[in-house]
Formats: structure tokens, C-alpha cells, sequence
């Protein structure tokens, strides 16, 4: 692998394993878009996200599997602004039914990362689990320094020219 897509592996795997929410973009049943955020995991190439019904992106996710999310360098330890570090991907959403053994082993995967938090929330009827489910994203992390995700666990690099 060359020197460019060495460093954009590891600006890659920076980004993921630094991530702890994820920026969601969907659309209302009206065609209106919707622009939220919720905690996020991120398991065998797999978001997870677990959130309420009375949050709009919810609703919005259930009505319409397509959606997109960012992952973001924290703007506060980015060196350019304009040039943040970014993953974007399109998803689509499904929920994991309540109570079957993934549904089970992903809130455990939660719990172990967010905390007490989920071992609260886990118990709220109106909260739903979504695997947003992705097959290709867009790396950015400089000017110029755009790349193609693709592939299981996001592992295939291919820079944009």
C-alpha cells in the first residue's frame, strides 16, 4: 500500500475508534430534511444508535430506511476548519426487534461504552435500535485528501482524484 493510503487507513481508523456520536441527516414525511445527532457504536462494520421516539430523526428513520451520517473531527482539535476531518456515509436503517439476541448483545456492546446511561435507557419502551447499515462512505481529512471507503468494516481505500 503506498504512503497516501497508509495515512488515510489510519486517519480512518483514527476517526472510528475516536468516535462516540454520529451527525444524522433524514427526512420527514413531508420531503423536509432533519439534521440531529445521537451516541453511536460502531461493531463488524455496523452504527448502532438507540434513541427515543420523541426525537424526530426516530420517526423519520422508521418512515424512510434512507438517511445519511457524518462522523466529524472535534472542531476544537482541528487544525483547519474549512478541511475537518470527516467520514460521511449514506445508511439504511433497520431496527432490531426488542429483546432477541442481537438486540440484546448490541445493548450490551452499549452499555459497555456509554455507561450507566444504557443500563437506564435500555428500559424505555419508546427507545428504539437501529443498525445503520453502510457499504461505502467519503473520507476527507485535508485539502485535497479525499477517499473512498467501501468494503467489510469499511477496510477498502481508494483515493479520489
Amino acid at each position: 500500500m503506498d504512503e497516501v493510503l497508509s495515512e488515510a487507513v489510519i486517519e480512518k481508523n483514527s476517526l472510528l475508534d475516536n468516535m462516540q456520536t454520529v451527525i444524522i441527516s433524514t427526512v420527514d414525511k413531508k420531503g423536509y430534511p432533519n439534521a440531529s445527532y445521537a451516541p453511536a457504536l460502531m461493531h463488524e462494520g455496523n452504527f448502532y444508535i438507540y434513541v427515543s421516539m420523541l426525537s424526530k430523526h426516530t420517526s423519520n428513520l422508521i418512515k424512510d430506511k434512507k438517511a445519511s451520517i457524518m462522523i466529524v473531527e472535534d472542531e476544537s482539535k482541528s487544525e483547519r476548519l474549512f478541511a475537518r476531518k470527516r467520514i460521511t456515509m449514506d445508511v439504511e436503517s433497520v431496527v432490531i426487534k426488542r429483546e432477541t439476541d442481537d438486540w440484546k448483545h448490541i445493548m450490551d456492546l452499549m452499555q459497555s461504552k456509554f455507561g450507566e446511561s444504557i443500563a437506564f435507557l435500555r428500559n424505555l419502551k419508546d427507545f428504539f435500535l437501529f443498525n445503520l447499515k453502510t457499504n461505502k462512505a467519503l473520507l476527507v481529512y485535508d485539502f485535497g485528501k479525499a477517499f473512498i471507503l467501501s468494503g467489510d468494516e469499511l477496510n477498502e481505500v481508494s483515493h479520489m482524484n
